[in-house]
């Protein structure tokens, strides 16, 4: 089963095994479409069980390219002081850093940020920032596949001079 469920079930019966009459459990008799953008007609139970936030998508596809909800993961902050910046040598797994400072927040890397380079400066080295390790989940996603992915990042905080 994927991550969301793109039609809506308008009703459940009860379902049997046809050569032993067994009770399989229930079964959707019918659905219909859903709209996209509303998280009302999907199914987010996939997305909060492993901690993930459901995200609304756009009805007109802009919001990063997505016009379905998605969950978005979390899965650290690290925080950084006026003077130090974070600079990343790798980070794998469709992750993405979004940077908050001064009340000002941006998307300040991901894995193609990294493309021929050997390292990456994040965003924000002249202010007090927190940085927030994610990635969206699309509802392509099931939760199995999602637990065989390997994510990672590996950083360092260095202290740097801001002009």
């Amino acid at each position: 089963m994927g991550l969301f469920v793109r039609y809506g079930c308008d009703g459940w019966s009860p379902s049997y095994d046809s050569s032993t009459g067994e009770y399989l459990g229930e079964e959707c008799d019918s659905y219909s479409n859903a709209d996209g953008s509303q998280l009302s007609d999907w199914n987010e139970s996939n997305c909060t069980e492993m901690e993930g936030e459901l995200i609304p998508g756009s009805s007109s596809g802009v919001m990063f390219g997505i016009s379905d909800p998605y969950c978005k993961m979390e899965f650290t902050t690290i925080n950084t002081s006026s003077g130090e910046v974070i600079l990343i040598y790798q980070m794998d797994g469709g992750l993405s850093l979004s940077s908050s400072c001064g009340g000002v927040s941006t998307i300040s890397a991901t894995d193609s940020s990294l493309t021929g380079r050997e390292y990456w400066a994040v965003t924000g080295g002249a202010m007090d920032c927190s940085h927030t390790l994610y990635r969206d989940l699309t509802r392509d996603l099931s939760p199995e596949t999602v637990s065989l992915d390997i994510w990672s990042i590996v950083y360092a905080i260095q202290d740097a001079t801001v002009v």
